[in-house]
């Protein structure tokens, strides 16, 4: 095999390991992506910022696809075939290194010709262009980067970092001034190297690194509907962190077959066990609060540290937090659902449970568990949102809470047995159209004044005439349990 048919396929495979069950809603995600692009730049009033807002969205396209090649890159270096094959890793390595050159430098120019004037030089672009490359590229395969992702700019600002560090950044500046061709060389090198470390060669580190990234495939691909594979997914961390919550769900098993009895109660708490799995109320309850708890901390310590400035920075970052709220509060309605297929074999033993619902009795069973955690949920992270808000004076984040309740009420209320595997569509439904409901809250309330009360009225009429249509069908659909035997 030459050079190029060995880059080509390299190249394709990212394409070539998609599902291809997936294929109509991926392009349905593009198409939605393309379109919203184009109105986007289309209402730009200015050209100059119209020029921003395009060659924003095109680097944003191009770190898209960067990630993808760099799954895929880690994904085909394998530790047997680093070792074995002959030329492997060099050929790995040569599209690596020319992917991150093709990015970087194709975003560098893109932002360079549609931002305004910047206070640097192209140079300086390119090294903070290509440094965000290396790191994505890490991030892929180690989660604690994206975890850093998510807390350093929240740190930064509470911590008024900026200003602390302003020493440094001038030294760094007139270092920069003083030999910008010698620096520039040292950084690019740098990246370079960090960029070729981040493939292994086939030894021991190798192994262990590569087993992590494919259990973390595994994970994600759980938290989409799949089969969970536990918190071993993300290493000595994870099992650490989620150690007790994993004693509270041995507990509760155990105290639920001890304690079985024929009454309907005991009978769907123990089924419950089985039903929603990785999803069940205990286990999602004490994540949440290990959640929060860490959050906490780190509100706590930015807090003391930042002094007065700390109250104005966290105001601003409260429709962020709002956002990581709901998703809490939300995921419940479309995982549970994806756990009812994932469980299926076990459903048909858990029909012989003595005391075990039938017919129209086994669907309104398994329709109120599921309407009982994903309310719940909804519940409790909306009553969230409203100390949120009027802590920070932001009435625009009870929009999430007005727009989930829908989603909430209608999704978990399918005929379980006629659903089909769970994929993208599954995800990709409810959360379309709970954005589509939450811009249309937020549009409603910003532009046309409509007051966030007379929203949520509106909501929960909806949420009600849903959930009851839903809630007929669901009794006239076939027995509940085994699911998707009829799909």
């Amino acid at each position: 095999m030459n050079a190029a048919s060995s880059t080509s396929r390299i190249l394709l495979a990212p394409w070539q390991q998609l599902d291809p069950a997936t294929r109509w809603p991926r392009r349905l995600i593009w198409a939605c992506a393309l379109v919203g692009t184009i109105v986007i730049v289309a209402l730009t009033q200015r050209v100059s910022l119209r020029l921003a807002v395009a060659a924003g969205l095109a680097d944003l396209l191009l770190q898209f696809l960067w990630v993808m090649l760099a799954s895929s890159l880690t994904e085909q270096n394998h530790p047997t075939l680093a070792r074995l094959a002959p030329g492997h890793r060099q050929q790995l390595l040569r599209v690596t290194m020319g992917g991150w050159l093709t990015v970087s430098g194709l975003g560098t120019l893109l932002l360079w010709a549609g931002l305004p004037p910047l206070p640097f030089s192209l140079a300086t672009l390119w090294l903070v262009h290509s440094a965000l490359g290396v790191y994505l590229f890490w991030a892929v395969r180690q989660w604690q980067l994206w975890l850093l992702s998510w807390l350093l700019p929240s740190l930064f600002f509470s911590l008024n970092l900026g200003h602390r560090l302003q020493p440094l950044w001038q030294s760094l500046a007139q270092l920069w001034q003083g030999q910008p061709v010698l620096c520039g060389l040292l950084a690019a090198a740098l990246l370079a190297t960090l960029l070729a470390h981040g493939l292994g060669r086939g030894d021991a580190r190798h192994r262990a690194n590569y087993e992590l990234f494919t259990r973390m495939r595994r994970a994600m691909r759980g938290q989409r509907g799949g089969p969970s594979t536990g918190f071993a997914a993300w290493g000595r961390p994870g099992e650490w962190l989620t150690a007790p919550v994993e004693r509270a769900m041995a507990f509760w098993l155990h105290r639920s077959l001890t304690s079985a009895t024929p009454a309907r109660a005991s009978v769907m708490r123990r089924a419950e066990i089985v039903l929603h799995g990785s999803q069940h109320w205990l286990r999602q309850g004490l994540t949440v609060l290990l959640i929060l708890a860490f959050v906490g901390l780190c509100l706590g310590v930015a807090g003391m540290l930042a002094g007065p400035h700390f109250g104005k920075n966290w105001k601003s970052g409260a429709f962020g937090m709002a956002i990581g709220l709901m998703s809490m509060g939300i995921n419940p309605a479309f995982m549970l659902p994806a756990m009812l297929w994932h469980s299926r074999r076990e459903q048909a033993l858990l029909r012989l449970l003595p005391g075990m619902p039938q017919g129209k009795s086994l669907n309104r069973a398994v329709a109120r568990l599921q309407l009982r955690h994903t309310l719940t949920a909804w519940l409790l992270c909306t009553t969230g949102l409203v100390v949120l808000a009027l802590a920070a004076d932001h009435v625009e984040t009870l929009a999430l809470g007005v727009a989930a309740l829908p989603v909430c009420v209608a999704w978990p209320l399918s005929a379980p047995a006629c659903m089909r595997a769970p994929g993208s569509y599954s995800a990709t439904v409810p959360i379309g159209l709970y954005i589509v409901l939450m811009v249309g809250v937020l549009w409603l309330n910003q532009s046309d004044g409509v007051p966030m009360l007379a929203m949520a009225a509106v909501s929960l009429a909806l949420s009600i005439a849903a959930g009851v249509w839903r809630w007929r069908r669901l009794l006239a659909a076939p027995t509940a349990l085994p699911a998707g035997r009829l799909g």
